[in-house]
């Protein structure tokens, strides 16, 4: 199953997708990597510890936003318009500039979303906190969720408080987490994994309603 893994990126690494296009098709390639990302998708579930499941799904977030905003920016083109002219008129029926951030460096912000997720469901609050920090740091100087949006379509935003809202929104989450650890620590009880998945995953609220 690392086998593809491997073999693709030493193609990419040696400069080998031109060669490999000049033999094959590029509507051919395109299919080899949706299988290939099918596959991977399955085996994240599949390797990850059930409890973790949640985390995975929570990490395909940004990804999806990434290319739902492709297939939004593709159709308007396609109809003679842009993103730029287009994104006022969206309203509430798409919230457009919030696929745009969540698409923006989505490959970190998946890793680290997930990675948050993951260390919330384990009860290990400084290690969620210590996530989110980072993630409102590179929120700051722009290399997740910042943008600029202009006639050209979608660019990077680098700089300092590139994303302030996404910034200051990380450093909050960070802020309850650690105090979610400090009250754990002091009340000397730490939510037992029998406990406290249930809540994360939704499987009491969901037993709960099958009671009611």
């Amino acid at each position: 199953m690392r086998f593809p893994g491997i073999a693709i990126a030493a193609i990419c690494l040696i400069g080998g997708i031109d060669l490999v296009l000049h033999f094959i098709p590029l509507e051919v390639t395109l299919g080899i990597l949706l299988w290939i990302g099918i596959v991977m998708t399955a085996q994240a579930f599949q390797e990850a510890p059930k409890s973790h499941a949640l985390a995975v799904a929570f990490g395909l977030i940004p990804a999806l936003a990434s290319w739902a905003l492709f297939l939004v920016d593709t159709s308007l083109r396609v109809a003679g318009t842009t993103l730029y002219d287009a994104a006022p008129r969206f309203g509430s029926n798409l919230f457009i500039h919030g696929i745009i951030s969540l698409s923006q460096g989505f490959l970190l912000s998946s890793m680290i979303l997930a990675s948050i997720l993951v260390h919330v469901i384990e009860r290990k609050f400084l290690l969620a906190a210590c996530w989110a920090l980072a993630a409102s740091a590179l929120s700051m100087i722009g290399l997740i969720h910042a943008y600029t949006l202009g006639s050209s379509g979608v660019a990077n935003k680098f700089g300092y408080a590139a994303a302030p809202a996404f910034g200051a929104a990380y450093a909050a989450t960070a802020v309850v987490f650690l105090a979610l650890g400090w009250i754990t620590r002091q009340d000397g009880h730490s939510v037992t994994r029998r406990e406290f998945e249930p809540i994360i995953t939704g499987e009491k609220t969901a037993r709960n309603s099958a009671i009611g």
